[in-house]
């Protein structure tokens, strides 16, 4: 049994959760949650009897502790943990050194400053914070090399075994001419994240997986020539990254408000940062039709470097549809999460020199929409705008997903 706790939630607050590569059933995390809540208060009581009656228990403490126990009620054998910020004080880092196989450091980016610090620097020192005594370390490569060069300096004064994962040598080892031509097809994002899975759970398996006899992956780890399958399942797995969606994309529950919308393939991403906001244009501009403009439907969180995005992601003659998430209410559980304000994304747009390529600004999603696909319909302009990508922010993304769901009995909630 394999468990894998991600942040943020997408859709659902209990679709973080998975095992086995499916979300638990709601039912199992409200009554879990339950059961975590009732402890948190006995804990915020004994707090407040010491004098510490500020200190109180987050709700990503309880959803951390949720799923730990979920695992543990389902007799995981190995889990997969993101942090949810930083590293170094995250709620996940809680876990013990014994129970820690590898540890995983992925890009690093100035991002969610006002919590890790302005600099690159502070960062590392956060999201090191994982890192553990002879535990292996697996440091992926998708960074600048002056952030990398930061990293091992660290990890070498600290003494700790670390190995970056190379994504040449993956493509080295990769005989199977099947499984090779999928790997240099990958962008390069891509190759790297797929780089540091393989190495981690290599280092995983020779660190200590071994030790479990119901786990099966050390007879996969050298299996390069099941990577295509690895492939799907991953991008199967993690809606709202790169997520392609192709002409008829909901004409059951949607075609009759965009009839012209629904004929165009439609894609989703998260994007939300300057990093992540580069491999999405590298996409646009490589992956779907070439030399075409793109129409944007646009929303982001408060506090994001929202005009840096902005000069990445806009290209000229470009269209952009500024909106904010939030169709559904509050994000469930983390009510400090706001959507950027349209005056403020008016601004933002100035400044990063791409006010003439938006065409409006719409309080929601649905607005939104129907603003893009009254375009398509009166203009045959628009015709020459093939590439429509929703994208900002996951929380829009989820906004999307679940509208479009709306009257599915698959993805109800």
């Amino acid at each position: 049994m394999v468990g894998r706790f991600t942040s943020p939630h997408f859709m659902y607050r209990w679709d973080c959760i998975n095992i086995n590569n499916k979300p638990v059933e709601k039912a199992l995390f409200k009554e879990t949650e339950t059961e975590i809540r009732t402890v948190a208060t006995i804990v915020e009581n004994e707090l407040q009897k010491s004098g510490r009656s500020a200190e109180k228990v987050t709700n990503f403490e309880i959803l951390t502790a949720t799923a730990f126990t979920l695992f543990d009620k389902a007799k995981c054998d190995v889990a997969i943990i993101e942090c949810g910020l930083g590293g170094k004080l995250d709620a996940t880092n809680a876990l013990p050194d014994e129970a820690i196989a590898c540890s995983i450091i992925t890009s690093i980016s100035l991002d969610h400053v006002d919590m890790l610090g302005g600099s690159i620097d502070s960062i590392i020192e956060q999201k090191l914070g994982i890192v553990r005594r002879d535990v292996p370390v697996v440091v992926a490569q998708s960074q600048d090399l002056e952030t990398l060069r930061k990293i091992f300096a660290v990890l070498e004064k600290q003494q700790h075994k670390f190995c970056p994962a190379d994504n040449e040598m993956l493509l080295t080892e990769s005989s199977h001419i099947g499984t090779r031509a999928v790997l240099e097809d990958l962008l390069p994002h891509q190759l790297g994240n797929l780089a540091t899975a393989h190495l981690a759970t290599t280092l995983s398996v020779n660190s200590g997986l071994e030790r479990l006899p119901a786990v099966t992956l050390a007879s996969h780890v050298d299996q390069l020539e099941s990577l295509p399958d690895v492939l799907e399942d991953a991008a199967n797995s993690y809606p709202g990254r790169l997520q392609l969606l192709r002409p008829q994309w909901s004409e059951r529950t949607l075609g009759d408000k965009y009839p012209t919308l629904i004929n165009l393939p439609l894609l989703l991403d998260g994007a939300h940062n300057e990093d992540s906001a580069k491999v999405l244009r590298a996409y646009v501009s490589t992956r779907m039709p070439r030399d075409k403009p793109a129409v944007w439907i646009l929303a982001f969180s408060a506090g994001k470097d929202i005009s840096l995005i902005l000069r990445v992601l806009i290209k000229p003659k470009d269209r952009v549809i500024f909106t904010r998430f939030g169709i559904y209410g509050p994000v469930d559980g983390m009510s400090w999460v706001r959507s950027a304000a349209l005056d403020d994304l008016q601004n933002y747009a100035g400044e990063a020199d791409c006010g003439e390529s938006v065409i409006a600004y719409t309080n929601d999603l649905r607005g939104a929409l129907q603003v893009c696909e009254a375009e398509f319909a009166k203009d045959k302009r628009w015709q020459d705008l093939p590439n429509v990508v929703i994208a900002g922010s996951l929380y829009l993304v989820s906004d999307f997903l679940r509208l479009t769901a709306e009257g599915s009995d698959s993805l109800k909630d």
